[in-house]
């Protein structure tokens, strides 16, 4: 009974209360773009070959997917994101709240990205 209290008292010591603000919007800008189109190339490349059943130096197919990567300036940060939709434009509204644990700020949650 003893050990019960003392795991409890831990347990409720050990408690972090997560407070959220209120949703914010902030108009961001993109800082640069990069386009990579897909390949599919037969090199030597570093994989798993099913042959040996290992992962070795050998030939085979290397597939790189197309990209539209976009950095984006949120705060006095910089983020970025593989998206398509987001490529095309020059401007973002990006909706965020803050999180705080303890009533201590301690990140940034971001909910959209418009």
């Amino acid at each position: 009974m003893k050990q019960l209290i003392i795991i409890l008292l831990i347990f409720l010591s050990s408690c972090v209360k997560i407070t959220y603000s209120d949703k914010i919007t902030v108009t961001s800008e993109i800082i640069s773009k990069n386009y990579t189109q897909e390949k599919n190339e037969y090199k030597y490349h570093y994989g798993y070959s099913i042959i040996k059943g290992k992962f070795c130096w050998h030939f085979g197919n290397v597939n790189t997917p197309e990209s539209y990567t976009v950095k984006i300036k949120f705060l006095d940060d910089t983020i970025t994101r593989n998206d398509k939709g987001l490529y095309y434009r020059d401007s973002l509204l990006i909706t965020y709240r803050e999180v705080y644990r303890d009533s201590i700020f301690s990140h940034n949650e971001i909910l959209s990205i418009q």
